[in-house]
């Protein structure tokens, strides 16, 4: 490459919220972790206007304070959760639109149970809908479980009948 030539720079960081507990300046602690990990499946998106991912285990505890939560309010930790990022087209700027976390995520964490060990697909609309649901999303991660979800309204947290998953179905493996 000749120096007239455009570089490629990439770079990122990840940062815990408020909820979070402070980095302490070694790998063991703080910061929130909850990385995406998706067993190296691509993160996903169905318009240049949103990108969905699944974040695997973070910070133990209930950064949720255990309530149910509309997927729409902005948490600082994402543990356990398929997330839906909002791109400003003219601006780029990337901010968190939706999510669902799973209202047994504490226990996952504690049994290393990541559900972002999977990644999240996005059917073609055209071919797959369900429940008057045209546009799908679908993950699955080391707790055995399928969660399908409205890629329009992920499902929050607690959402669902009697502070159980607001989501379209959860197919749990033969056996389980």
């Amino acid at each position: 490459m000749s120096a007239s030539e455009p570089k490629l720079v990439t770079a990122y960081t990840t940062n815990g919220g408020p909820g979070s507990p402070p980095q302490d300046g070694t790998w063991n602690g703080g910061g929130g972790q909850a990385g995406i990990w998706m067993g190296g499946s691509a993160i996903a998106s169905d318009n240049s206007g949103r990108v969905f991912f699944v974040t695997a285990n973070g910070w133990r505890g209930s950064v949720n304070q255990n309530l149910p939560a509309s997927g729409r309010v902005r948490l600082d930790t994402l543990s356990e959760c398929v997330v839906n990022m909002a791109v400003n087209e003219s601006t780029g700027v990337v901010t968190q639109q939706d999510y669902f976390e799973p209202y047994t995520y504490t226990a996952m964490d504690a049994g290393d149970r990541d559900l972002g060990a999977g990644g999240i697909i996005l059917p073609d609309p055209a071919t797959f809908s369900g429940g008057g649901v045209s546009r799908l999303a679908i993950t699955v991660g080391k707790n055995g479980i399928a969660y399908i979800m409205n890629a329009d309204n992920l499902g929050g947290y607690k959402l669902g009948v009697g502070g159980t998953d607001g989501i379209i179905q959860t197919i749990p493996m033969p056996g389980k």
